[in-house]
């Protein structure tokens, strides 16, 4: 068994093995590979969650949301009544459907643009999202 001090890993019997920094142990490939893709669906929840708009005293809270194309906007019903969540443009179309009180549903805007979304329930409530490429 050779070890070379330069690489991140030790070459043993053809299987690639990391050394923990913390505590001097071996820690195989997989668990590593499985540590890291753990840690990014667990960042991606985190990023995910940031993208809500809460429907409260028939408004959109926030008014107004910066997103990427491709962003999944989750839309909570915080009322006691229900609401409805639309786009309807040339360039993009969604529909929530009706969504319960306590409820909530997704939008994913899949095309660039400045969108108004409206409750199709109550006229008044409209908020803006600004989708860019990235």
């Amino acid at each position: 068994m050779a070890a070379d001090s330069g690489r991140a890993g030790l070459v043993i019997s053809g299987s690639v093995r990391y050394v923990c920094g913390y505590c001097s142990h071996d820690v195989s490939a997989m668990r590593v590979l499985i540590s890291v893709i753990v840690l990014g669906l667990l960042i991606g929840a985190a990023i995910a969650a940031e993208l809500e708009v809460r429907q409260f005293d028939r408004t959109f809270l926030p008014e107004r949301l910066n997103i990427t194309r491709g962003s999944v906007v989750r839309f909570a019903n915080d009322e006691q009544f229900t609401h409805h969540a639309f786009v309807d443009t040339p360039q993009f179309k969604a529909d929530t459907g009706d969504i319960p009180a306590g409820q909530s549903r997704e939008i994913t805007f899949s095309q660039a643009g400045t969108f108004v979304v409206r409750c199709a329930i109550h006229p008044q409530m409209k908020m803006t999202m600004v989708v860019s490429e990235q």
